[in-house]
């Protein structure tokens, strides 16, 4: 495995090389506050479109309040929406940073007012809208149903129109908070996608335990890698950037 990184402004920093130059259409699947969105925005990274996805209300208010100035007059769309496999309708439990999609079941009831229904669709489908259905930069953060939005993208990743894929994972079958990263990396691979590196290392702070809990995961196309060997890649950078200078 490759070693280990620190954080969004280190994942962005690694792959300004593979994208200097170009306009990138960027998805946000979880999009919360826009966090994230806000570094890649302050990068050096060009962004050509942008949708940012968030189901929780609460949260999606205040992302266009933080982005309205950022994107003015670009071309960005955001969608109160919840992605899955299927694209149906789904149950969600609003919980600050951590909403989640919640089964149907009569202990789900207690927390009634915490519990929302949204709109769903998957991502292939929701590519159709899109200026072009490719993706540059796909980051996922929906607390557990990872695997389920990767899975509701099947075409796009069989195609390869997603260039890099950065997703949060557990590192133990029993997180039910996030999905278990083998469980992505199988996914991924199955469609030709490979491990580029690894970012934000949490370990167990409530057990206060040495085994990692999380850590997210950057992913690269096959087809992406080719067209972008990695040694060219960064001397053309450090070239492009020396002569700008």
């Amino acid at each position: 495995m490759a070693a280990a990184r620190g954080s969004v402004d280190e994942f962005i920093e690694d792959i300004e090389p593979f994208f200097y130059g170009r306009r990138l259409n960027y998805v946000d699947v979880g999009a919360f506050k826009g966090e994230v969105f806000k570094k890649l925005k302050a990068s050096r990274l060009r962004l050509r479109e942008v949708h940012l996805i968030e189901p929780n209300a609460e949260s999606l208010d205040v992302l266009r309040r933080e982005v309205a100035e950022l994107v003015a007059g670009q071309n960005y769309h955001i969608h109160q929406l919840a992605l899955s496999d299927d694209g149906r309708p789904l149950r969600m439990r609003r919980a600050q940073s951590m909403t989640k999609v919640v089964e149907a079941t009569a202990g789900a009831a207690v927390d009634a007012e915490n519990l929302f229904e949204v709109r769903g669709a998957t991502l292939d489908e929701l590519s159709k809208t899109f200026t072009e259905r490719h993706i540059s930069l796909l980051k996922i953060d929906v607390e557990g149903s990872e695997l389920s939005v990767l899975r509701g993208a099947r075409a796009l990743l069989e195609s390869q129109q997603i260039d890099m894929v950065y997703v949060e994972a557990g590192m133990s079958p029993d997180n039910t908070q996030q999905c278990y990263y083998r469980h992505i990396e199988d996914a991924l691979a199955a469609h030709g996608y490979r491990l580029f590196r690894i970012y934000e290392q949490m370990h167990e702070w409530i057990e206060d335990s040495p085994f990692l809990r999380r850590v997210n995961l950057a992913y690269m196309s096959q087809g992406f890698s080719k067209n972008n060997p990695y040694r060219i890649s960064q001397e053309l950078f450090k070239a492009q950037r020396q002569l700008n200078q």
